[in-house]
């Protein structure tokens, strides 16, 4: 028996309705499917792992904060 209602059918990247991506979602959908991705994200933790690494640090460091006061006169 066939009682009217009817149930949706799966959306698929063919039916599924065309919307802008914009600009990250574009850089996001290129992202995923690319073989290089894992790549890149090695060479960038790589880099900055050595960035860090070879930043100099010292445990007391001479910072000269510039002071000043201002006083205000008010004329009532």
């Amino acid at each position: 028996m066939h009682n009217g209602c009817q149930t949706p059918e799966p959306e698929t990247p063919e039916t599924k309705p065309s919307r802008s991506l914009g600009v990250a979602g574009s850089i996001a959908k290129i992202f995923v499917s690319s073989p290089l991705a894992p790549l890149l994200l090695i060479v960038l933790l790589a880099a900055g792992i050595l960035g860090l690494i070879s930043t100099p640090r010292a445990s007391n460091p001479q910072i000269s904060v510039p002071m000043i006061d201002i006083f205000g006169s008010s004329s009532d």
